[in-house]
């Protein structure tokens, strides 16, 4: 069966798509907070300094 379609109201749909700014994300990290250590697809990645408390 196809989806449903959802009617949205004009007042709800945004008028200006909003842009993903990752070099932006990226500067609000603190440089111990899992990054990774190469753009390899298969080197290692820098453990989470608090990993234990996410779980």
């Amino acid at each position: 069966p196809p989806p449903l379609t959802i009617d949205t109201p004009d007042a709800l749909r945004l008028t200006c798509e909003p842009v993903a700014d990752c070099k932006r994300y990226d500067s609000l990290r603190r440089p111990n907070h899992g990054k990774i250590t190469s753009a390899g697809r298969d080197e290692p990645a820098e453990a989470l300094r608090d990993e234990s408390r996410l779980r």
